[in-house]
């Protein structure tokens, strides 16, 4: 059944069609190796009989899943609710569990969408946790389908790519980032840049890289085109429009929040790579600085700058 309809709020905005989805077992094979996050996220529905499940609307869920995440991997907190912890605490909770959902939503996505110009259906998908917490992958209701069947109306594949980054932000990331703020008080602006260093991270990762070298000429020539426009897409200050997908809640935010996750700054007279905006991993007991963090590597403050 096709799920492209108007949307309520009359401008014409449409949803992409998935009329023609693959089934899941068609994913199995589209990307074979164990190495990376990606493993069992295409069948994360069919991966265990009773696995534990967490919709992006359930917040007290949400709630007690991250005190059992806390229970497994930072033991050395306080034994009291979620709501007695200290704000920086929750949020930095929150920053640190947000790596894997962001990890293993982002990379098989942005995999399939350059390598096979593939949507999966993520709008709303349920996690499948592991017993500590950690994400496993989500509960995909079927295989998703090709970018010209997802947006039939699109003029050239570049706006269809650019429709499904778009879809991807407004979808499946801005659901999960509004719930953890509400639940744990963690700055939208840490979650945001959690998501935006892996999209970019994974774009330019060597492995992916590789992935793309083994495709045929023709192939490879059309995935980089698509990858050119995933890293594009995170480089430019206000969100990108095309007239096949018109992003509604989006446009309640002031700007791309995905813009520049890294910045290059003099430090002691040398350029460095520094996050956007501090990840807070810091403040969980026994876990030290990342490399790039900005709370080291910003420059002071000039003189008469608000605190």
């Amino acid at each position: 059944m096709s799920h492209s309809a108007e949307r309520p709020d009359g401008e014409g905005g449409r949803q992409p069609q998935f009329a023609q989805a693959l089934p899941l077992s068609r994913l199995a094979g589209v990307w074979p190796t164990g190495q990376t996050p990606w493993q069992n996220v295409w069948l994360a529905a069919v991966a265990q009989p009773q696995p534990c499940w967490l919709l992006p609307t359930d917040e007290p869920a949400l709630a007690a899943m991250l005190m059992g995440y806390a229970r497994h991997h930072h033991a050395d907190l306080p034994a009291v609710t979620l709501a007695e912890w200290p704000p920086t605490v929750r949020e930095a909770l929150a920053s640190e569990w947000s790596r894997g959902l962001f990890s293993r939503l982002l990379i098989p996505q942005l995999s399939l969408l350059l390598t096979q110009a593939h949507l999966l259906p993520l709008a709303g998908a349920a996690l499948h946790l592991a017993a500590d917490g950690e994400v496993v992958g989500f509960g995909l209701s079927h295989g998703g389908t090709a970018l010209g069947a997802a947006w039939p109306t699109a003029l050239e594949e570049a706006d269809a790519v650019t429709a499904s980054l778009l879809w991807l932000l407004e979808q499946a990331l801005l659901p999960w980032i509004r719930t953890l703020v509400r639940v744990t008080g963690c700055r939208a602006s840490v979650l945001w840049c959690n998501a935006a260093c892996y999209w970019r991270w994974w774009l330019e990762s060597e492995m992916l890289l590789a992935r793309l070298a083994e495709l045929p000429a023709e192939e490879a020539q059309a995935a980089q085109l698509r990858r050119q426009r995933a890293l594009q897409f995170i480089t430019q200050g206000e969100l990108p429009s095309v007239d096949c997908y018109g992003a509604h809640e989006l446009r309640q935010l002031a700007r791309n929040p995905l813009y520049q996750p890294w910045r290059l700054r003099q430090v002691e007279g040398q350029a460095v790579m520094v996050r956007r905006v501090c990840c807070q991993r810091y403040r969980l007991p026994q876990l030290a600085l990342c490399p790039g963090c900005p709370v080291v590597l910003a420059p002071p403050r000039r003189s008469g700058a608000s605190s």
